[in-house]
């Protein structure tokens, strides 16, 4: 079998409020939740003495997994697009203006102005989610 990806993980702070933001501001499907740890955990990991809650999430048939440890956990680390190490999510939209102007008219979340792509066509924004990982709004050029 060829490699692909299986999934994205994040790690967050409140997993209820990035549920809710993925779902509700992104458009992904709770698949599943649930409370985990152990010692497989803890050898997967190299991290003793975890406890998590988590969530899978489903969009197009991509899946991101959302983390959030209940015991055993770090400190959040800075998160900024010119930071290394900072992940960044794109999400593909057939019309990224509704979906700017959903997002204005909630007064949450912050959008950035819809921007024109280095001159290929695609339009995107950026909103953060509740732990400042940008994600992108993206609307690709209409193929012909």
């Amino acid at each position: 079998m060829e490699p692909r990806l299986g999934h994205v993980g994040l790690t967050v702070n409140d997993l209820d409020a990035s549920i809710e933001f993925y779902r509700d501001v992104i458009g992904m499907q709770l698949m599943m939740r649930l409370d985990s740890g152990g010692e497989w955990f803890d050898e997967l990991t190299r991290n003793r003495g975890a406890e998590i809650d988590v969530a899978m999430l489903e969009l197009g048939g991509s899946t991101l997994q959302l983390v959030e440890y209940r015991r055993a956990g770090g400190d959040p680390a800075p998160v900024s697009h010119n930071r290394p190490g900072t992940a960044h999510l794109s999400i593909e939209v057939d019309d990224v203006d509704a979906r700017h102007a959903a997002i204005v008219s909630s007064g949450r979340h912050h959008p950035t102005a819809i921007v024109d792509i280095a001159g290929i066509g695609a339009r995107s924004f950026y909103v953060e989610d509740p732990d400042g990982v940008p994600v992108e709004l993206l609307q690709m050029p209409a193929r012909t």
